[in-house]
């Protein structure tokens, strides 16, 4: 029985010292996941978590039998028997996507990337949102989806992108300059404490605070009569 996987290489079809020839069948004796053996991935996108996404690589599909070994945390195998089937274009969208699905930091590895690639980027990895120029609106919403924080890495993100980064974590707010009063409630509303990180907020922001936690008046540095009477009711 064989199994159908993916391997990289080295520019030079080598890979641990051993050179590759497409189209033909290596064997080695000593088979042991991570120390002897030929190495290779069920599943593209799991390559690039041992190879940097580039075209300084090379990348191919291949055939194991033998004896084959699998990692129990992801499709990485090694097996005793390999073929080497056919080569797969490094730069086509396919591999593009695997890469960034493997490590949405391969980004800043892709000139260009389309939109479809930049989206499976920051699902992955909401920080890969640093290395794309000029990001949609829904790339944006994607990132902070993923990592509130990303939202340090947008500029001049739109009032829909800030709110889905307070939504998610009220203290994303600090990484906002100006937020609107709508954000600051959706920020309160997700983290009272994130009331620290706004100036001057109005009675009505003040309010939420200390209603989702009435501690949260120590962080207000003049809160108005009426969250004071609110507290003591």
């Amino acid at each position: 029985m064989t199994v159908k996987g993916y391997k990289a290489f080295n520019s030079d079809w080598t890979c641990r010292d051993k050179q590759y020839e497409l189209g033909k069948t290596y064997h080695e004796d000593k088979v042991e996941l991570c120390e002897h053996g030929m190495h290779f991935c069920k599943e593209l996108k799991d390559v690039f978590r041992f190879y940097d996404y580039g075209s300084d690589i090379k990348l191919a599909v291949v055939e194991a039998s033998g004896k084959v070994v699998q990692s129990s945390n992801d499709s990485l195998c090694v097996t005793s028997d390999i073929k080497v089937v056919e080569e797969i274009k490094v730069n086509s969208e396919e591999v593009k996507l695997e890469a960034v699905k493997g490590d949405g930091l391969a980004i800043r590895c892709i000139d260009n990337p389309s939109e479809t690639v930049q989206l499976e980027a920051v699902k992955q990895n909401g920080s890969a949102i640093w290395y794309i120029k000029k990001p949609s609106e829904a790339v944006q919403l994607e990132a902070v989806k993923q990592n509130s924080s990303a939202i340090r890495c947008i500029g001049n993100p739109s009032e829909a992108v800030q709110l889905e980064a307070v939504k998610r974590n009220g203290l994303a707010i600090h990484c906002i300059d100006n937020p609107s009063e709508t954000v600051q409630l959706e920020a309160v509303k997700q983290n009272s404490s994130a009331i620290w990180y706004i100036d001057n907020p109005s009675e009505e922001v003040q309010l939420e605070a200390v209603k989702r936690n009435s501690m949260a008046i120590q962080l207000i540095k003049k809160p108005s009569e009426k969250v004071y009477k609110y507290i003591v009711k």
